[in-house]
């Protein structure tokens, strides 16, 4: 390809998932201080559910009630980045630390997506957030990483209302 024509920036379509975060981390893209006016996708580790309540889980480890999070995960094309792994919780797939060796396995974040969230937030509660369900047995996490080559990346920095 020819200098003239070759592409500005990263197309990060063609990125793989195991790079992702890291990527996004070495261009700035995550800050402690979350602005929750312009709260985009990548600001959310994990979704808290219960039969009364929807939370999502910031990087720096603000817990934030929103009701409809998947209604605007949908509308924004990135329902299928978060990925239900237990009973409560379901996790933003772009934060996972990869490769995963076993999928029925408590997953682990990136290091620098764990240490923001360990400044607000104790160990034990991340434990929980991460920790497998006995019922999925990892089922979920094997269909993402299956399919995640089919799944937009272009909401990356969408806005979230909350």
């Amino acid at each position: 390809m020819k200098r003239k024509e070759r592409p500005y920036g990263v197309d990060i379509d063609n990125i793989d998932v195991y790079l992702l975060g890291d990527l996004l981390d070495k261009r700035g893209e995550f800050v402690q201080q979350i602005n929750l006016q312009q709260l985009r996708f990548v600001d959310i580790v994990a979704v808290y559910t219960t039969a009364e309540t929807k939370c999502v889980i910031l990087r720096n480890g603000t817990t934030l009630d929103c009701p409809t999070i998947f209604d605007q995960l949908k509308k924004i094309g990135m329902e299928d980045w978060i990925v239900k792994i237990s009973k409560n919780y379901a996790i933003n797939m772009f934060f996972v630390q990869y490769p995963i060796k076993r999928v029925a396995d408590d997953l682990k974040l990136q290091p620098f997506i764990e240490k923001m969230l360990l400044q607000n937030i104790q160990r034990e509660q991340l434990s929980e957030i991460l920790r497998s369900g006995k019922g999925l047995r990892g089922h979920n996490v094997k269909l993402f990483l299956n399919n995640q080559q089919d799944y937009t990346r272009a909401g990356w920095d969408a806005h979230i209302r909350i």
